[in-house]
């Protein structure tokens, strides 16, 4: 009895009429490609860059990186305010005890004592151009993240445009960072988005990795500039806010020592034993967060610069991509550690 053949898809009898012509396994394996590039083409189908992964990667670790130095530069300006006060009330608790109200609420308040001046760490110029930097960075790698997944001329050129946007923002906001010798010019970076105007609308593979290289070879001059000065910010043991949070635990280690030994009763000795063993273990914790922060800039760059090398030379990226991701895991444990146990 005759099989009965079924209605076959548009698909279905290519496949078949080719299977028919040619037995060989070359030739069906020929047959199956034909296919496939029929069906690629009769759904658009949407391809992404051979740098996708690595960049994809180095993107979900900036982000994490930002979030959580933003979140660190807040909190240090926050622990620098609460030490101050806490130095203001211990100064008037104590001097209630020995001389006038009024004279040591001069002392307390005046500009003349370091330790009890209220004015805070970081001016709000310098807290916000930190954190617009650093949105900044967020957002380029954000668009290297796009740009390596799109493939239409239209999308190429608004991912590319929106990198430069985002890179020239790094540059204006590092200018206006205290510390900074040698700032990039602004506006040098402005041209990361000329890419070519004859990009068909179809398969531009080629041309979004060139578009890619581009962002990353201008990038990269301002991506080490920002990086390194966040390096050194958080480096130990001289950076700046290495320092400030060291002085600021220093300084209520140094009160609750001092509470320690005025207290009159076993409970409250207790109690600030206690209370100072907290502060010395989130302290380490801290200060170790600093210094893995300042690492993962280091990183961050390094990882950066082996993306431009991988697309012009070939040479994988992911020794140094898998170096960032460690660190990130070190500060997201720290960082989580520093926000749940104290």
């Amino acid at each position: 009895m005759e099989k009965r053949i079924f209605k076959l898809n548009f698909f279905d009898k290519i496949n078949a009429s080719l299977k028919n012509r040619f037995s060989s396994k070359r030739m069906m394996k020929a047959s199956l490609l034909i296919v496939c590039i029929l069906l690629s083409i009769s759904i658009g189908c949407t391809t992404t860059s051979r740098m996708a992964t690595p960049i994809s990667s180095f993107s979900d670790g900036t982000a994490n990186d930002v979030t959580v130095t933003k979140s660190t530069i807040h909190s240090l300006q926050a622990l620098d305010f609460a030490t101050k006060l806490d130095n203001q009330a211990d100064c008037l608790a104590k001097g209630k005890e020995v001389i006038s109200e009024e004279s040591f609420l001069t002392k307390c308040f005046t500009q003349s004592a370091p330790s009890t001046d209220l004015t805070p760490f970081l001016s709000a110029k310098d807290l916000s151009q930190r954190d617009m930097a650093l949105d900044a960075l967020a957002k380029y790698a954000s668009g290297l993240k796009e740009l390596s997944t799109v493939d239409k001329a239209k999308d190429v050129n608004d991912a590319s445009k929106d990198i430069s946007d985002h890179v020239t923002s790094i540059n204006t906001n590092i200018a206006g960072m205290p510390g900074v010798t040698n700032p990039v010019n602004k506006g040098v970076l402005s041209g990361i988005a000329e890419l070519a105007g004859s990009l068909v609308n179809v398969y531009v593979g080629h041309k979004r990795d060139e578009a890619l290289e581009a962002a990353l070879t201008k990038a990269n001059p301002a991506i080490h500039d920002l990086c390194n000065l966040l390096a050194k910010e958080f480096e130990k043991p001289n950076g700046v806010f290495y320092t400030q949070l060291e002085n600021s635990y220093n300084e209520q280690v140094g009160l609750i020592e001092s509470q320690f030994k005025e207290a009159k009763n076993y409970s409250d000795k207790f109690n600030y034993a206690k209370k100072l063993g907290i502060l010395m273990q989130k302290r380490e914790v801290a200060l170790n967060l600093y210094a893995a922060i300042s690492s993962s800039y280091m990183k961050l760059a390094e990882a950066h610069e082996a993306l431009l090398s991988q697309l012009k030379t070939g040479v994988s990226a992911n020794s140094k991509i898998d170096e960032f991701k460690a660190e990130i895991n070190n500060i997201q444990s720290l960082y989580n550690q520093l926000n749940d146990k104290f």
